[in-house]
């Protein structure tokens, strides 16, 4: 029988071609919620500033939605998701619940846009450091993002809107 009974001399083992379907739809499940980050850097900021801001592309080559729901990093007390936007001629700033990244897309977390706030530097950032921050998906896979103390954005990073836009200034 293709399912086992009770009666069946199967009982205690299961059928070959589940144990298959259980270990592909496993590994499906396993790269499911994944994403490339791609120009991954934070805006180096005057010394004891309060506020750092992170930016990055986030790209989705997997078959299903990939909502970012938090991020951390050990070298700061806290992470936070924001989006900047205009609204009659004043900058905006609100905190996010999630930045979601659609299948085949590629989201830029960039100046003058979507990004991430850090908060509480537990150590003082210099021009070229690395800081690893961790990125909660789905909502419980984690992925580790390296990212790089810069001045300005990389070559082939998003420029944003307002480049030159000072985070610590403004009251979040």
């Amino acid at each position: 029988p293709l399912f086992p009974t009770r009666s069946s001399p199967m009982n205690k083992t299961a059928h070959p071609w589940l144990c298959l379907l259980a270990a592909a739809l496993g590994s499906t499940s396993a790269t499911a919620c994944e994403v490339v980050a791609e120009h991954a850097w934070i805006r180096l900021a005057p010394p004891n500033a309060p506020v750092l801001a992170a930016y990055v592309n986030l790209r989705n080559p997997g078959e299903q939605s990939a909502p970012l729901t938090a991020a951390s990093s050990a070298d700061f007390e806290r992470v936070e998701m924001h989006q900047m936007s205009m609204d009659g001629g004043v900058m905006q700033m609100r905190k996010l619940d999630m930045i979601e990244v659609k299948v085949g897309e590629t989201r830029e977390l960039k100046p003058g846009g979507d990004h991430l706030m850090l908060y509480g530097a537990k150590r003082a950032l210099q021009q070229g450091d690395k800081v690893t921050l961790t990125l909660t998906l789905c909502p419980e896979k984690t992925q580790d993002v390296e990212f790089t103390v810069l001045e300005q954005a990389p070559e082939g990073a998003p420029q944003g809107d307002h480049e030159h836009h000072d985070h610590h200034e403004h009251a979040h």
